[in-house]
């Protein structure tokens, strides 16, 4: 029991002791060389207006021609394998198929007197509006008497987006 009892006492000593002296080595000073002042690196500023890629006339007239004429089929080769089709005021906003998104086009096919293409400005107000993230890519649309519109988004040559509604404040508003 003896030795127990000088055991505990020795390792008391040696944990005061270590508590008194910090448990660490004597600090190491600095190496006294000049502080390095970071090196910026040049970053290009963006573009005032982000690039708008050149839809073809051809694709244009297709787009125009599909809505106007109720023949939203002849747009299928156009579409991306994946197409964002939102309808304004409305919960529907989905990621859909070429054949999915050309049934969507019904929604509107159906009104007439449409006016192609929507002029640069609304598209310009549109991209930037409370509703500009359903128009993806560089837009091309048309809109009728009625206030109803349809907004064709287009990357790579390929319709990425559609966005559609009744009421032209939902394309600016």
């Amino acid at each position: 029991m003896r030795m127990k009892a000088s055991h505990v006492s020795t390792v008391a000593v040696v944990a005061v002791a270590l508590a008194l002296s910090g448990c660490s080595p004597d600090p190491v000073p600095a190496p006294s060389t000049p502080a390095q002042t970071p090196v910026e690196t040049p970053v290009a500023s963006p573009d005032p207006q982000p690039s708008v890629e050149a839809i073809s006339d051809e694709l244009a007239l297709r787009m125009e021609e599909s809505i106007t004429s109720d023949n939203t089929a002849a747009l299928e080769q156009d579409l991306a394998p994946s197409v964002l089709v939102t309808i304004a005021a409305s919960e529907f906003s989905e990621m859909r198929t070429p054949v999915e998104a050309i049934g969507d086009l019904d929604y509107i096919v159906d009104f007439e007197d449409w006016t192609f293409p929507i002029d640069d400005d609304t598209l310009a107000a549109a991209q930037t509006g409370t509703y500009g993230q359903f128009i993806l890519g560089t837009p091309f649309g048309g809109t009728n008497p009625d206030g109803d519109f349809v907004v064709f988004g287009v990357e790579d040559g390929q319709i990425v987006s559609i966005y559609m509604g009744v009421l032209l404040e939902y394309l600016v508003g």
